[in-house]
Parts: C-alpha cells; structure tokens; sequence
C-alpha cells in the first residue's frame, strides 16, 4: 500500500510539472516544442471537449434526413422522374448549345424560326391546349371557354337521360366529347407547352439548336393540313346529315356540340403528331451529327438531353393518348351495340336514302378514330 501511495504522489507531480511547463509555454515568446508527445495534453482536451457535441450534430442529421424524407413521401415517382428529365434537358441542352456553337452554326432568330405555323398556335391557343404569356389571362381565358363546354356537356347528359333525341348520336357525341375535354386537360396539366415554348430543355429549342427547326416547320405544315382536311370532313357530313331532313332544335344543339368536339379531337391529333414529328427529326439528327463529327463526347452529352426529351414527350402524351383511345372505342362500342341488338332502322328513317344517311354517318364517327390510329402509327 505504501508503494502505491508513492507512485501515486510521484504521477501527480509529474502532472503538476507538465501543467507548469504548459502555463509558461504559453507566455508569448515561448517555445511550443514542450507541447508535442506530452500525454497530459490528450488528457486536458478529452475533458475540455464537450460531450454534447456528437449529440447535437446526430439530431441535425436527423432533422435533416427526416425532412427529406417528408419531402419524398409527397412527391410521386412521375413527378420526380419528370423533374429529373427536365433539369437533365436543361443543363445538358446549354452544354450542347455551348458545345456545338462553333462546329455548327446557329440557325437565325427570323420570324420562321418557329416549329409550328402562326394559325397552328393561334388553333391551340384558343382551344386552351397552350397557355398565354400572361397567367391572369390565360385563366381568364381558360374559364371562358370551360363554361360553354360544361354547358354542352349538361345538355348532352339531359338529352340521353330524358330521350328527347336520338339515344346513339347523342352518346357517341358525348363519349367524343369527354375524350377530347380530358386529353385537351391532360396536356394543359403536363405543361406541354414548356416543350414547344422558347425555354431552356424545350424541344422547340433544341430544335433550334441542332438545326432542324425547319424540317420540323414543314413537317407540321403538311400535318396541319392533314388534320384540317379530315376535320373539313367531319363537320361537311355531320351538318349535311341534319340540312337534308327536318332537323329538330335538339339535333342541332347536337350538332353543334358535336363541331366543337370535332375541334378539340382535331387540334389534341394536330397537338400529337406535332410533337411526335419533333421527336422523329430530334433522333435522325442526333445520328447524322454523330457520323458527321465523331465526337464521343459531345454525342454523350447531345443523347442524353435527346434522351431526357423522349421521357418527358411519352410522360406529358400518354394520358391524352389514352383520353382519346378510350372515347374513340367507346363510341365505336355504342355503334356495334345498335348494329348487332337493333333491327330497325330507325336512325336513319329520315328524308334521305338510308345508304346516304348511313354514308353521312359513318362520314363523322369514324373521322376520329382514324386521327387516333393516325397518331399512335406515326408515335
């Protein structure tokens, strides 16, 4: 016992001494040398540190890492790719446009510079598929043209549930009605018009960028044309069908709700194959300028705003895609339904021939289906 009361003195003023050296190295003009190896220095910092402080770092991770996760948990997978993809088409389009503005030149900002004709944009514009400039007219706008809709489709349900006209038009015009209400919605909730506007990771810009902003133009050109010509039909044969009887005022609120669907299915096909021409031109020419260049580099960097540009195509489409599918069969499934259980003819019991009252009808319904078969062919 008594050697161990000696060898704990002979600690403690060993302790004292190093504390003493400590106290005069500190003075200034003192050497710091005593500092380094000294075993008693490990042991005044252990007990000056604060213990709390490992504590108080872990909570803030915590913290951290629990608001990512509530952040997460809101947030849908869509949603997060679609944010992805269009970040990714952003960055990577102003690296390219960086990139190949040497190697090729910038094509000019002339008052062609624009994938789709004046009339076009004007078209989806007033149908409400693009928005305005202005946010507060573009609602103003889009609250106008949804009451005479909401107002169209009251008397198509009205007319169908009372049986005040004709069971099958009025369905079918209502089934068409729906579908291009929903597909025109579905767009305008996508913001598909970030992908033909002038923005940073739009299509329309890369367009620009790469060069084949005028292909795209006439391309679009020659679709317009195409949608406009199969729409020219559609309203020729609904309103003939009406002006060679004696229509009724329930068949002409029919037909007239009837255009305006007709319009709308005519300008989400225009809307689609537009895009879809886009994306066409956006793949040939990222193949054209890689076996032209041969820069690995700069096609890794191109692909991938191409590749991001794809996804976001087939997310802000595919709803609207499937509006206008769903519509289209239904009303041919109302045709069939009438075809194969009704053996009268009394849908087409008018002052007109039945083979040309048939021939009108089938000039109108079918003209959809084909806008829709049309797209999903060139998609």
């Amino acid at each position: 016992s008594s050697w161990a009361w000696e060898a704990k003195k002979r600690t403690s003023s060993k302790i004292s001494e190093s504390t003493a050296k400590h106290s005069q190295g500190s003075a200034p003009g003192a050497s710091n040398e005593n500092l380094v190896g000294d075993p008693s220095l490990v042991v005044n910092l252990e007990t000056i540190l604060p213990k709390s402080s490992n504590h108080s770092h872990r909570a803030t991770l915590a913290a951290d890492k629990e608001g990512v996760l509530k952040m997460c948990r809101r947030l849908s997978l869509d949603e997060l790719q679609t944010s992805h993809d269009a970040h990714i088409a952003r960055t990577q389009a102003a690296e390219v446009s960086v990139g190949t503005s040497v190697k090729r030149p910038m094509p000019t900002l002339d008052t062609d510079a624009d994938s789709m004709v004046c009339a076009a944009r004007f078209w989806l514009l007033f149908v409400g598929i693009l928005g305005f400039r202005n946010a507060k007219a573009g609602f103003l706008w889009f609250i106008a043209i949804s009451l005479p809709l909401l107002a169209q489709i009251a008397c198509l349900v009205y007319f169908n549930a009372t049986g005040k006209a004709d069971t099958y038009r009025t369905g079918i015009t209502l089934c068409l009605m729906l579908g291009s209400t929903i597909a025109s919605l579905s767009m305008r909730r996508a913001e598909i018009h970030l992908l033909l506007g002038h923005e940073d990771g739009g299509l329309e810009e890369y367009a620009r960028t790469s060069g084949f902003l005028k292909d795209w133009r006439r391309i679009s050109r020659r679709r317009l044309l195409e949608v406009l010509s199969v729409l020219m039909m559609m309203l020729s044969c609904r309103w003939l069908g009406d002006v060679f009887t004696e229509p009724s005022l329930e068949s002409i609120i029919i037909a007239v709700c009837f255009s305006s669907t007709a319009v709308g299915c005519a300008a989400v096909s225009y809307t689609q194959l537009h895009i879809v021409a886009g994306m066409d031109l956006a793949v040939d020419s990222f193949c054209i300028n890689f076996f032209r260049e041969m820069d690995m580099e700069q096609a890794l960097n191109e692909w991938n705003t191409v590749q991001a540009t794809l996804r976001q195509v087939s997310t802000k489409l595919s709803r609207s895609m499937l509006a206008l599918g769903a519509s289209c069969g239904a009303s041919l499934l109302l045709l069939a339904e009438y075809t194969f259980f009704h053996t009268d003819s009394s849908i087409f019991v008018d002052q007109l021939q039945p083979g040309v009252q048939m021939a009108f009808f089938l000039g109108w319904l079918f003209p959809p289906v084909l806008l829709f078969l049309y797209s999903m062919m060139r998609a």
